[in-house]
């Protein structure tokens, strides 16, 4: 089975030293694992992998959006492989607390990608594009242009290892996509292999290893610190005369500022909130929309895992989200979402799925 993979895709997919890597590629690889099969990968353009793809000279390609006329074309997973968020980011110090905010602004863009079109159609930006997305951030580094236009996981993942610190993304994403194998219609038993192989990682636990492995960055230890010691500050304010259980919550933004609450009782509980609830809605309602991490404490200082109730609403925002834990006392361990819920997978619901009827013509990253 050839897998043919886009070149310039960090994190999904890219070469190394002229080798395959990339979440796409590993994720392929972890589906089909243990079938008599074996594997290759070819590196190709975005427009060559299409006409490949449909020619059937090659089996196979991951990060691909899945439209009626492509279906057509393609086998496509049944499951999602991830959710791409196409974002507008900007340095710290110039940060706007809405996209509409940006206009009349430069903004730079990896050229002949969705993500281009997409500025486009928002309207009223100075759009300047370039051959890459670590050049287009570079620009934005450098100071010129005011806002960097992307991929979620690309743009978090080139900002890592540039380095480039102080950026953050601003307002809602400008379009939500769920993204698929895409699988070639003359080899249809590939697709039951994929879904099947999909299913078992998923169960045994790989997909959400891989998953971290790619697009989950560690905390940092002073980051871990800090959360913690804010969400104890924030005991004080908690409000909890039912229960006389206060807790105590900080969650952190992309941008490093932490917010943080107390928890909030009523006497009808259903218009009570818990502490790490109050803090994620301050956070978001302050422009955050991406959640770096969150720590709840009890009343005795003490780290505890999230409910269920709030890991619902950090997915909301993405899996990306880590939560400080205290298995054992003064020892922190961030899990992961996916960790917290083992069969979690970035949520890609059809009304997330935004009606660009150009991406028909081939312009998905």
């Amino acid at each position: 089975m050839v897998f043919g993979f886009d070149r310039d895709f960090p994190p999904f997919s890219f070469e190394r030293d002229g080798t395959p890597v990339g979440f796409d590629i590993d994720l392929f690889q972890a589906c089909l694992e243990g079938r008599n099969v074996r594997l290759s990968f070819k590196a190709m353009s975005w427009e060559q992998i299409q006409l490949e793809l449909s020619a059937g000279r090659i089996h196979a390609t991951a990060g691909m959006a899945k439209t009626p006329k492509r279906e057509l074309l393609y086998d496509f997973s049944h499951q999602p492989t991830a959710r791409l968020e196409v974002r507008l980011y900007t340095r710290n110090a110039q940060r706007v607390a809405a996209l509409e905010q940006l206009r009349g602004k430069a903004v730079s863009v990896e050229r002949g990608t969705i993500y281009l079109r997409l500025l486009e159609d928002f309207g009223g930006l100075i759009v300047r594009s370039y051959p890459s997305p670590r050049e287009a951030l570079q620009a934005m580094a450098r100071g010129e242009v005011d806002a960097f236009a992307g991929a979620d996981k690309t743009a978090s993942y080139l900002m890592r290892r540039l380095p480039l610190q102080g950026v953050s993304p601003v307002g809602m994403p400008l379009a939500v996509m769920p993204m698929h194998f895409a699988i070639s219609k003359e080899t249809r038993a590939l697709k039951e292999m994929l879904d099947q192989g999909f299913r078992r990682i998923l169960e045994n636990g790989k997909y959400a290893e891989l998953y971290r492995k790619w697009f989950i960055p560690d905390l940092a230890p002073g980051d871990i610190s800090r959360l913690v010691e804010a969400a104890r500050s924030a005991l004080i304010y908690a409000y909890a005369p039912y229960s006389q259980q206060p807790r105590g919550a900080a969650a952190m933004g992309q941008s490093g500022t932490v917010y943080t609450a107390g928890s909030v009782e009523h006497a009808e509980p259903s218009l009570g909130a818990g502490a790490t609830r109050v803090a994620v809605l301050k956070a978001i309602s302050s422009g955050e929309t991406d959640i770096k991490a969150v720590a709840e404490v009890d009343q005795n200082g003490h780290a505890v895992t999230p409910a269920g109730e709030v890991v619902d609403l950090l997915m909301e925002f993405g899996v990306e989200t880590q939560a400080v834990t205290e298995p054992e006392k003064g020892r922190y361990t961030p899990r992961a979402l996916m960790e917290l819920m083992p069969y979690t997978r970035p949520r890609t619901p059809g009304r997330e799925m935004p009606d660009i009827p150009w991406l028909e013509r081939g312009e998905q990253q």
